[in-house]
C-alpha cells in the first residue's frame, strides 16, 4: 500500500515538472521616433513578432519597428 500512493504521488509530481523552455528575448527600434520595443518567446519569431508590436504600442512607426529589429535585449 505505501509503494502505491509513493507510487501515484512521484507520478503526479513528474506530471507537474517540466523542463522549463529557453526563453528568447528581441527587439525592435524606430529611430525616427526613438521607441524600442522589446519581446520575449519560446522562439525568435515569436520574440520578434512582440517586440514589433511593443514597439508599435509605444508610438513606434510600423514601417520602421518592422525594419529594425533582432535577437537580444536590445
Amino acid at each position: 500500500m505505501k509503494r502505491l500512493v509513493l507510487l501515484a504521488f512521484l507520478v503526479s509530481l513528474g506530471g507537474s515538472v517540466q523542463a522549463a523552455a529557453p526563453e528568447i528575448r528581441a527587439w525592435a527600434f524606430c529611430p525616427m521616433t526613438h521607441v524600442m520595443g522589446h519581446g520575449k518567446g519560446s522562439s525568435l519569431d515569436i520574440a520578434e513578432d512582440r517586440a514589433i508590436k511593443d514597439c508599435i504600442a509605444k508610438g513606434g512607426l510600423e514601417k520602421c519597428c518592422h525594419k529594425f529589429f533582432g535577437e537580444g535585449n536590445g
